[in-house]
């Protein structure tokens, strides 16, 4: 996992980035955002995720080709390059936090989500959580239950990004349960995905204020995958953590680990 925040980066330095890491197309892009926030927060995940490629696969960020796969997941064109070696990304921001996956090969989604005041959430959580979802919120006090609306949102998009389904319209009807002990997995029953136990969540407590989740193809029959994240400081240093579920309840925290100075010269690494 690799983590960067806008408020950290100067936007000068953000500029010069784009132009020497990204493609033409990719600056054109971010032309077309009406917000400077969200044009920041665009050029700085391209940024990221480019360098990031550079770093596991070697050549010049600005070289990756990308496509949108399945559902529109970005992934990479045939023949980008790589020297045959694999690896699986998916990238989410939100409010200023980029947030970007990597695996050496098993399919995997990341959500993050800003967690805000949500106007009608009996209504929103009516459309998009299950009965049983809805159930689990109503027994916590008013002041969590964002949180928790937002923690089950953000594991069905982690989810339905790495099948490759886009936003599914079907986020009311399959469920995840969450709650001590255990990671959070999908709800038994007759809507439960056929290849459910060949799957692993987490939730991510990252930052303060947000809500992550990913998603990761990995059986419940191998050893179970450890997760580390690099905290990005850009242009400058890069801090890496181990992420641990020190309390067993499927939420991954980071623990302190030493810092490693910047992967490369120019680049938010």
């Amino acid at each position: 996992m690799w983590a960067v925040e806008v408020g950290d980066c100067d936007p000068a330095e953000l500029r010069y980035a784009a132009g020497e890491l990204l493609p033409s197309s990719e600056r054109s892009r971010a032309e077309g955002f009406r917000s400077e926030a969200a044009r920041r927060e665009f050029l700085l995940g391209r940024v990221l995720l480019r360098s990031c490629l550079s770093r596991y696969l070697g050549g010049a960020p600005a070289a990756w080709r990308l496509r949108a796969g399945a559902g529109g997941k970005p992934e990479l064109a045939e023949g980008s390059g790589g020297g045959g070696r694999t690896v699986a990304f998916n990238l989410s921001h939100s409010e200023g936090l980029c947030l970007l996956g990597f695996t050496g090969g098993p399919a995997l989604g990341v959500d993050v989500e800003k967690l805000r005041p949500v106007d009608d959430l009996e209504s929103l959580s009516a459309v998009l959580l299950t009965r049983a979802e809805r159930r689990s919120l109503s027994r916590h006090p008013p002041d969590l239950r964002t949180r928790q609306f937002f923690e089950r949102w953000v594991l069905k998009e982690a989810y339905a990004k790495a099948r490759g389904s886009g936003i599914s319209a079907q986020f009311g009807a399959a469920g995840f349960t969450v709650g001590p002990g255990a990671p959070p997995r999908p709800e038994a029953g007759p809507t439960a995905p056929r290849d459910a136990e060949s799957w692993q969540f987490r939730l991510l407590d990252l930052y303060p204020g947000f809500a992550g989740a990913l998603a990761v193809s990995w059986p419940g029959r191998r050893p179970a995958p450890s997760f580390s994240l690099r905290r990005v400081t850009p242009f400058h240093t890069v801090h890496q953590v181990l992420l641990t579920d020190r309390d067993g309840d499927g939420r991954l925290r980071a623990a302190p680990y030493p810092s490693h100075p910047p992967l490369a010269r120019r680049g938010p690494l």
